[in-house]
């Protein structure tokens, strides 16, 4: 359930009453179960909101936390400097910017937030009542939160004390339909504690003008809890990125040079040439029973085949999606591929929406890890590490935007 006070129209039939000043904002919501009513304060003069909230969780299947809103169509910008008031608090106490589809506790939703210990991150539910899944993003403890929408695509800026805002490689297609919520949102994460956040510098409007450069970002998805996180991004082209035989490093090329990014602290990336290129080694893909899986592109389509050494082939993708670059796990028992709509160009997967699926061998069963906007080198070689829990793979700011 939720409790909502709206701003109210004048009219004869009852007199004013005195609400709060919300700003470009029209609505308090308690979403889900809350200990205690959402309280906000605002001055127009500083344009600064405080707000506090009780809520068990902002994750999961159904939310419980506090909401200032309005609703919105189209494409959007919501940005705000976001802060909590008070030290201490459960370190997954969240703050941030929201688009909502609706007030239920299990609705479609994006946000942009700041948790209790530092970590930012794009949360996104996408289906109603489904499960929410995150992108943990490169750079912690931004003092600036952005999402900007355009057509069903949602992207995350963040900036730090300049007001300077950067893209994060953070995004998601989300269909929100043609009218949702655009807000500020916080969560206890203990619903007898309530936080208060604020919130300075708050923006509500159009997104600005489309930045002419695009953003690739390098993505590790565990096969488990399939809450990507981003470790390393750039304006730069990025692709084909794979796990060191080690395990402790990536190998990517950006702009057509090898690079190495160590998966330890918050190392940069370092040039790879001939006196190191054998830290670039990778694990060799397995062949399970003495077969193989691989893309076969016959005229528009391309499908998935299991390849025996002696034997018959056997083709397991049959629908009317393309599937590409199949790659054994570790283990020998599963492979992770792409698949889009999109047909093959000149025999390659274009640039376009795909999902990483992962296929076990026995079963025939597939399971969705990620979905992002990808194509030709957004798989490596070797994208497994070596102990099967998580799969690497580059994400792309879409080129253009349907509107």
């Amino acid at each position: 359930m939720f409790r909502v006070i709206a701003l109210l129209l004048f009219s004869a039939a009852s007199p004013a009453q005195l609400l709060p000043d919300l700003g470009p904002f029209t609505t308090v919501s308690d979403i889900g179960e809350v200990s205690r009513s959402t309280l906000v304060t605002y001055d127009r003069s500083s344009g600064i909101y405080f707000i506090s909230a009780a809520g068990e969780n902002l994750w999961g299947e159904r939310d419980a936390f506090g909401f200032v809103s309005k609703q919105m169509k189209g494409d959007v910008s919501i940005g705000a400097r976001v802060r909590f008031m008070s030290k201490g608090g459960h370190e997954h106490r969240k703050a941030g910017v929201m688009l909502r589809q609706s007030l239920a506790p299990d609705s479609v939703y994006v946000d942009a937030v700041v948790h209790g210990d530092g970590l930012t991150s794009l949360q996104y539910r996408a289906q109603t009542g489904g499960p929410t899944r995150e992108i943990q993003c490169a750079r912690e403890a931004p003092t600036a939160l952005r999402l900007e929408k355009r057509g069903d695509y949602v992207q995350l800026f963040t900036s730090n004390e300049d007001g300077v805002f950067s893209a994060t490689g953070c995004q998601i297609r989300l269909a929100l339909g043609s009218k949702y919520l655009a807000g500020l949102a916080v969560c206890a994460h203990d619903n007898q504690a309530f936080e208060n956040a604020r919130f300075s510098s708050v923006t509500l409007g159009l997104p600005p003008e489309r930045r002419s450069v695009r953003v690739s970002a390098i993505e590790l998805v565990p096969t488990e809890s399939l809450s990507r996180r981003i470790v390393w991004y750039s304006s730069s082209r990025l692709e084909v990125p794979s796990f060191t035989a080690k395990g402790n490093a990536i190998c990517f090329r950006e702009n057509g040079q090898l690079k190495k990014l160590s998966l330890a602290g918050r190392a940069e990336p370092v040039l790879v040439g001939a006196d190191n290129i054998a830290e670039c080694e990778t694990a060799v893909p397995p062949i399970s029973a003495g077969q193989r899986v691989v893309h076969r592109v016959s005229g528009s389509r391309s499908q998935i085949w299991l390849e025996p050494i002696d034997g018959k082939p056997k083709q397991l993708t049959v629908d009317q999606r393309n599937h590409w670059q199949p790659r054994m796990a570790p283990d020998a028992e599963s492979f992770v591929y792409l698949s889009g709509a999109a047909r093959p160009v000149d025999g390659k997967p274009p640039p376009g929406d795909y999902l990483l699926s992962q296929r076990t061998l026995a079963d025939g069963r597939d399971r969705v890890l990620a979905q992002f906007y990808g194509g030709m080198g957004s798989l490596g070689v070797s994208p497994w590490s070596a102990d099967g829990k998580q799969v690497v793979f580059v994400s792309r700011e879409p080129e253009e935007i349907g509107r």
